[in-house]
């Protein structure tokens, strides 16, 4: 009686040994840096709230911005770049873009220097600019001669704003 009973088990352990087995789900993330290659994720509530939802990221090169965020028809937010026209910029401004789109959704508002204090206050703590990131990401923005009114009007009055207000938010917590 062991031996068949001893035949089956080892039966069933080469069955399981040989037996394809289902592929790991592909960890998503919203953004792959193209400096280090490692993921970015950004979490923000759905359009009607709720819990925090890992935020889609998507390439659309046909975007007229470096990158922009919204929610889709389902109400999910998701962030667009514009990876064609990133990739002519130094890398550090894609991140820099990653950070501030994902502020807009996180901080749930439209206003660009907000959201650039932000992206650049949080790529301070988290130590994500190298030496001399922050001049390229300010000389690059001083480059953009002609914005909208949202965007202060140029580039410059943009970055001067962004970095007064990364400044200022800097002081604040120093004096906590």
């Amino acid at each position: 009686m062991a031996g068949p009973k001893l035949w089956i088990l080892c039966l069933t352990l080469v069955v399981l040994a040989v037996a394809p087995r289902p592929a790991r789900p592909q960890a998503i993330h919203t953004y792959i840096d193209p400096i280090d290659q490692q993921p970015r994720d950004c979490y923000a509530r759905p359009r009607e709230g709720g819990d925090l939802v890992l935020v889609r990221g998507r390439n659309d090169s046909s975007l007229r911005f470096w990158g922009y965020s919204t929610w889709d028809a389902a109400g999910q937010p998701q962030i667009i770049l514009n990876m064609l026209a990133l990739s002519q910029l130094p890398p550090i401004m894609t991140r820099f873009t990653f950070y501030h789109e994902c502020a807009h959704l996180v901080l749930r508002m439209a206003d660009e220097v907000q959201a650039s204090c932000e992206a650049l206050t949080l790529m301070r703590a988290k130590s994500e600019l190298a030496r001399g990131d922050e001049l390229i990401i300010k000389q690059e923005h001083q480059r953009l001669k002609f914005l909208g009114v949202k965007y202060l009007g140029n580039g410059k009055a943009l970055w001067d704003a962004t970095f007064e207000c990364a400044r200022a938010r800097q002081i604040s917590a120093a004096a906590r």
